[in-house]
Parts: structure tokens; sequence; C-alpha cells
């Protein structure tokens, strides 16, 4: 792998990671921009940032992925071919040529010296005949015989070829009037039409492929400045919700009717408002975030729920309490939230 291919993988990788953490960064600095000074806020969508930016983050991975046949040729370059016979230890290689070869594997006798050829004079036997069979047959210089270039390459023709006729003698050497050859070059055209073509498709295709890239980036982090806009903020008289669009502003004198019930799980308290344009906001239960200024005022975001449910009846809305048996025998027994419970629900 070249060092090319190597700084394209480093430059995905990078760009993976930072479209999981930029959008996320992002978020989070405009969410905090946006609520500045609120005591408490909910509707906060980090996990839904989260998820797109990960989901988009294996774009890039996958678009410029190497071909499966690319990879397939860098790992055949990678293994280097071992002979055969290297694969077996010498010891495995004397043994295997000593059980098909044993005459030449004789052991010497103590104290005699054999020269080749008694060590194996069958071998040096046969060699010197097969050479003595391969020598050529000495020719007197009288008795060779000498062909000029005029013999060899001579035409004419005897007199049994005369006889022959010449089925080529019928063939004219001339077009007829009024025909003309004409050339047709659409083969040559196409040969040099098709790599153009070829490096055009591969330009187009990598044209995308960035096109492809940059969208996977610039989408989480419009899903991250979309979702930094949408968030409820809660004051002292009333509260505010922002999305994307819009941004509104309620009192408490707004409010139709609110509804206190248990939670879907029954764990927690839940505390509805319905507005008179019809905004539902759900004030508990919720992924509340809270400053510190909070705690100089309440407790906790039960304690808060108390003080707007008392400035609600104070402004007409009608208060609903679902379930009250259920709440009184569970969570108003608790001893967190018990007394917060018990004067919401009476």
């Amino acid at each position: 792998m070249d060092k090319r291919k190597k700084l394209l993988r480093i430059l995905l990788r990078v760009l993976s990671s930072a479209t999981v953490a930029v959008p996320l960064l992002m978020y989070h600095l405009l969410l905090i921009s946006n609520v500045k000074g609120a005591m408490l806020y909910g509707k906060v969508w980090y996990l839904l940032v989260m998820i797109v930016s990960v989901l988009f983050s294996f774009v890039p991975l996958l678009l410029w992925r190497e071909a499966p046949e690319v990879q397939k040729g860098e790992d055949e370059e990678k293994w280097e071919y071992t002979p055969f016979e290297e694969s077996f230890g010498e010891s495995e290689n004397v043994a295997i040529a000593t059980e098909e070869y044993p005459e030449l594997f004789l052991n010497k006798e103590a104290g005699e010296e054999k020269s080749e050829k008694a060590e194996a004079p069958s071998y040096l036997e046969a060699i010197e005949k097969a050479m003595a069979s391969q020598k050529a047959e000495y020719i007197p210089e009288e008795a060779e015989i000498n062909f000029s270039d005029d013999d060899i390459f001579s035409f004419e023709k005897s007199e049994d070829e005369e006889k022959i006729p010449d089925i080529y003698s019928d063939i004219p050497d001339t077009l007829p009037e009024g025909y003309e050859m004409r050339e047709e070059p659409w083969e040559e055209e196409e040969e040099k039409d098709e790599p153009q073509s070829l490096f055009a498709e591969r330009r187009g295709m990598k044209i995308k492929k960035i096109a492809a890239t940059v969208l996977a980036f610039l989408i989480p982090l419009s899903v991250a400045f979309a979702m930094s806009k949408n968030y409820v903020v809660y004051g002292e008289d009333g509260f505010t919700v922002s999305t994307p669009f819009q941004k509104k502003d309620y009192l408490w004198q707004f409010c139709r009717s609110y509804e206190i019930a248990p939670s879907f799980f029954g764990d927690s308290l839940s505390f509805v408002l319905y507005m008179n344009d019809g905004e539902k906001i759900e004030l508990l239960p919720a992924d509340l975030r809270i400053d510190n200024s909070f705690y100089e005022k309440y407790a906790s975001e039960y304690a808060y729920s108390v003080a707007v449910s008392e400035k609600l009846i104070r402004a007409g809305a009608a208060k609903t309490v679902k379930e009250k048996n259920t709440i009184e025998s569970s969570l108003a027994l608790r001893e967190d939230i018990g007394e917060y419970v018990k004067k919401l629900i009476e």
C-alpha cells in the first residue's frame, strides 16, 4: 500500500470522528447560549443528535472503501512464495532423496578413497555412451555439397509444373469503374473514445463521492443546529417554547387547564399544561436541566411544580387529578417527593 492510500485512510477516520464530535459540541454550545440565564429548561435532544451523527459517520468509510479485488491484490503482493524444496528442512531433504535414489548415497568405506567413476560407474558409462552417440560423422571437404543462393531461391518451373493451370490468372488486378475504396475509421475512433469515456465516468463518480462525503458531514451539523433551537425554558411568570421556526412566550394566565397523574411507568408524577392556543407542555416528568440559581428558591423540580400549580389556580386554570388513589398509595408515601405530591393532588 502506498503513502497516498495510507493518508486517505487516516483522513477518512479523522473525518468520521469529526462527524460525531463536531455536531455534538456545536449543539451543546448553541443550546447553552440560547438558554443562558434560565432557571431550568427541558426538551434536550442530545440523543437524537448523537444517533444522526454516528449513522452519517459511516458514510465516508463506506464510500471510499477499496474494492475487494484491490484488497485481494494487495494481500497477494504481501505473500511470498516459498519453494517446495525450502519448505522441508535439510534433514528431510536428505531423507527423501536417500529413499528415492539410494545409489547416490553409498557410504564410503573407512580408509579407502574412491574416485567418482568408481562410486557410480553405471552413470558415467551411460553418459559416455550418450555423448559418443551424439558425435557428428566427419565429412571430407570434397564430399560437401555446395549450394548457391541462386539455386536456393530459384523459382523456375519444371516441365511438369508448367502443365498445371494457374488458378490466380483470372483474378483482376484493378477495381471496376465507378468503385472507390472507402476507409471506415469507426473502429479506430471507438478505441480512442473508450479511454476518454472511462476517464469521464471515473471522474464523475469521484465528484459524486466527494459531494456525498461533504453532505454526510453537513447533515448532522444541520440537525444539531435545528435541535439547538428546540427547547422549553421555565421561569417565575411563565415559560418559553422555542422551535427551529418560531419562539413563543407563555404566561401562566394563558393556561386553560392542567392535569396531574402518575407517569407511564408509575415511578414519578405527570404534570401536563394545556394552553389556550392548543399548546401542550409537559412539566413533569421531563429531562429538565437545572441552573444553580434555581436552588436559591426551590429545593427540587417538585417544589417548583407546587409553586406553578398555585399560580395556575390563581390564574383560573382548571385542575384535574387522575388516579388519585394510586398516587396516594405510592408516590405520596415516598420520602423525597411525598410532601410535594400531597400538595399537588389536594
